[in-house]
């Protein structure tokens, strides 16, 4: 049967599912509060981080970040399609699954081209059975060691010799041969002539999560460069958020327990070939953030293997700072460096799985790997060789999250330069604090701004060390994923905007890691305004955290400061407030409507936040478990869930106030924003300077009590 599953049976397939009793059928569960928890049924752990909320009805885990509501179990654990998981639960409950076309919420239908590319396989397949061009690619296969068996399990297929091949087979409309540009089979040149892409080579297709068809990777077997060709970016394929092979290790019946990341597709299949189920390639692109945090979804150790040639070495120191933030405790990185020359497909072919098995679980930990590799050009035995070793792994150690892990690098690194951990803690602090810029000197003003000798110039680093150069050039910026978004897991033919594509910046300001979003604001110090009145003296207030130092008065900031420098805070928490007071109580969040001044307000995740409300306005019977449903399986369904998985200690009955109180801040917040361009611009409208901090004052900012 075709057609959309209504949105209202999807609900109430929820509403009727327990999931403590779901998941306890698979997982062995014990009740802690009003909650249940088990070791995590996605990673390998001896601690349980799982909870499971018979409350919210949904899962997370604390070690891997898993989480999903009763039909996002039945995909990640079951390892079951949307449709499939949805008729499961509904067989168990004695329901039928209904469809229907569906207005409303959706994003645009990619049926039309996950239905090309789908064919387009199909053809690649057939022709490695066509005896008029067969015999070339067969070939090739056959030297490399590949059976028809597994040839087939990885839809291994040929593309022809010729320019017209598919347009023959499915161009035969103006309509049709757009749906082949625009999978990215068919190319168009500026003469507008149409061409096919993959020319007479091997074709070996990339699957979604769902064993979709969404790209190809070909390699050549003719004189045609490049040597291996992928898919261009399309609707459907982001190639830095796939991994070639995992739905086939997924699939795999063996229990997983590690992933390798290799560098080829002949790699994976090799490996696959002779029983090593557990490989992935990344897709012309180093690993990233993404692609490790994707890994660890399935599996707590993950096994980088490269060759050991220059590249090989610059790919590892890639992927090592990129893996640094994903460090949480319970989780295990290695890296594997193949003599010159070799790569998976060859030693396996060679050598047998068993001895490159052992190499796996053998390999060097992230934690040997990362100071072997700054260590290579330091003398540590030298005092300045001490020196440069902690001043080029404190950045790159603040990077790991906090934890065990984290300590024990520390300690580690303290080992190695001889200095006390207390004194690493104090120099990765300072690492990560941003210099504030100078405050903005008014137009016209006679007055020259004074140079402060402790803040350097962001044009002017001689003397600091370049990181992105080092380790042989780690995050080089390649890896960074700015190329678009990547279809959910989630609900069929559901709609998920683009939040790639949403500008969340501040007046040009990057903020790419929404984490690690710096301030909106780096001059403008919204605290003088605050609580000022006119004629009050300034005072100086304790810092608790301070901790003294020899020549000041302990308590006390430095007494040459006419104020202490402080930061305003980034509005990504506010709006993470208002978020998770919806997700804990959506029914009462369902009339909630934006004011006015935030409609269009552009901030990291607030389109996220009104694609919330507006499911609410639509449904405003939607649970918690039904909201982080329609956003499973995407990186703001992560943060969805990590939002909604704190403790939420605040009543029933006051969640309504909280929220307004919430709103109110985050007005407050753009009004800081407001400001701070305004004082960029060097506060040439007056008017609307005394109009905003008029505001500002209105608007005083609210505790909000939720944990």
């Amino acid at each position: 049967m075709t057609g959309k599953i209504p949105e209202h049976f999807i609900d109430d397939v929820l509403a009727r599912t327990d999931l403590v009793d779901l998941i306890g059928s698979q997982v062995r569960l014990k009740k802690t509060g009003k909650n249940y928890s088990a070791c995590c049924p996605f990673h390998d752990e001896k601690t349980p981080s799982f909870t499971v909320s018979p409350d919210k009805q949904f899962y997370y885990c604390f070690g891997c970040g898993a989480s999903g509501n009763a039909i996002g179990f039945q995909m990640d654990y079951v390892r079951e399609g949307f449709v499939e998981a949805i008729e499961g639960l509904a067989k168990k409950l004695g329901m039928d699954v209904p469809r229907e076309g569906g207005t409303g919420f959706k994003k645009k239908d990619h049926t039309e081209l996950y239905s090309i590319l789908e064919k387009a396989n199909n053809f690649f397949q057939s022709q490695l059975k066509n005896p008029r061009v067969r015999e070339k690619a067969v070939s090739y296969l056959k030297r490399r060691g590949l059976s028809g068996e597994t040839a087939k399990h990885f839809q291994v297929g040929y593309a022809p010799p010729g320019w017209d091949n598919l347009i023959s087979e499915f161009g035969d409309t103006d309509l049709k041969r757009q749906l082949l540009i625009d999978a990215g089979l068919t190319v168009r040149n500026d003469n507008g002539r149409e061409y096919d892409r993959f020319r007479d080579r091997i074709m070996y297709p990339i699957r979604d999560m769902r064993g979709r068809t969404i790209a190809f990777g070909g390699r050549v077997l003719g004189n045609d460069k490049p040597k291996y060709l992928n898919s261009p970016e399309t609707d459907v394929f982001h190639k830095s958020r796939e991994l070639y092979g995992l739905y086939d290790a997924r699939k795999h019946p063996q229990k997983l327990e590690r992933l390798v990341v290799v560098e080829g597709y002949m790699d994976v299949i090799a490996l696959t070939h002779h029983g090593i189920h557990y490989s992935v390639a990344t897709l012309g692109t180093a690993s990233n953030q993404d692609h490790i945090e994707k890994l660890f979804r399935y599996v707590s150790e993950v096994v980088f293997c490269f060759d050991g040639d220059a590249a090989g070495r610059k790919a590892s120191n890639r992927a090592l700072e990129n893996a640094l933030p994903c460090m949480k405790d319970g989780r295990q990185i290695r890296f594997l460096y193949l003599p010159e020359g070799e790569d998976p497909d060859t030693l396996v072919n060679k050598d047998g799985p068993e001895l490159l098995e052992e190499q796996f679980r053998t390999a060097t930990p992230l934690s040997e790997h990362f100071f072997d590799a700054l260590s290579m050009d330091i003398d540590v035995n030298t005092m300045d060789g001490k020196a440069r070793l902690a001043n080029q792994a404190a950045p790159l150690l603040d990077k790991l999250p906090q934890g065990v892990f984290r300590q024990l690098m520390i300690g580690r690194l303290a080992t190695l330069t001889e200095l006390s951990t207390e004194n690493l803690e104090k120099a990765i602090s300072v690492s990560s604090v941003p210099k504030p810029a100078p405050k903005a000197t008014p137009p016209n003003s006679n007055q020259q701004p004074q140079q402060n000798q402790h803040i350097q110039s962001p044009q002017n680093h001689q003397d600091q060390p370049d990181y992105a150069n080092m380790m042989g050039n780690m995050g080089d910026g390649t890896t960074n994923n700015t190329d678009g978004y990547y279809p959910p897991q989630d609900y069929a033919n559901h709609s998920q905007p683009d939040y790639s594509q949403q500008d969340h910046s501040q007046q040009g300001r990057s903020q790419q890691d929404y984490s690690q979003a710096p301030p909106p604001n780096d001059n403008f110090d919204p605290s003088q305004y605050a609580n000022s009145q006119p004629g009050k003296k300034k005072s100086f207030k304790k810092n608790k955290a301070w901790k003294g130092k020899k020549g000041f008065k302990k308590g006390y900031q430095n007494d040459w400061d006419d104020e202490p420098i402080q930061p305003p805070a980034t509005v990504t928490p506010i709006i993470d407030s208002v978020i998770r007071i919806i997700l804990h109580t959506p029914k009462d969040a369902a009339n909630t409507e934006l004011p006015t001044d935030l409609q269009h307000f552009q901030s990291p995740y607030m389109e996220l936040l009104r694609d919330l409300l507006a499911l609410l306005r639509e449904r405003p019977e939607a649970s918690t478990a039904a909201i982080l449903g329609r956003w499973h399986a995407t990186e703001e369904g992560e943060h969805l869930a990590q939002l909604a998985a704190k403790e939420f200690l605040i009543p029933q009955e006051n969640s309504a106030p909280e929220l307004s109180d919430a709103l109110r801040n985050l007005e407050r917040a753009k009004v800081e924003s407001d400001l701070d361009d305004l004082i960029k611009d060097g506060a040439k409208d007056k008017t609307k300077l005394r109009e905003l901090l008029k505001l500002k004052l209105a608007l005083a900012p609210v505790i909000i009590k939720t944990e």
